[in-house]
């Protein structure tokens, strides 16, 4: 709980999304969807490429992209690549970004 309130007094009650958007995070347009990036990590991931692949393509570190693709899993909701691939062929792009 003093957690919590000390969050709220340092960000001055501001929200999540107020947040990012003052350090310029990007927040995908609905809850649980995935950010753009997590869209772009996702796409190349499904198509073969590896993490250091990735990474170079979009000019981020490795970590990045794994914690990238940590989220996308979570949210949905597969385990591996290869689950991963097979989601992306079995659903259309508006229901993985939405």
């Amino acid at each position: 709980m003093r957690r919590l309130l000390l969050a709220v007094a340092f960000t001055g009650g501001l929200t999540r999304e107020v947040l990012l958007a003052r350090v310029g995070g990007r927040v995908p347009p609905v809850p649980g969807a995935l950010t753009p990036t997590e869209q772009d990590v996702v796409q190349l991931a499904a198509h073969g490429l590896t993490n250091k692949e990735i990474a170079q393509q979009l000019s981020i570190a490795v970590h990045t992209v794994e914690a990238h693709l940590s989220r996308a899993y979570a949210k949905l909701g597969v385990r591996s690549r290869a689950q991963l691939a097979a989601q992306l062929t079995s659903r259309p792009a508006d229901q993985i970004n939405s």
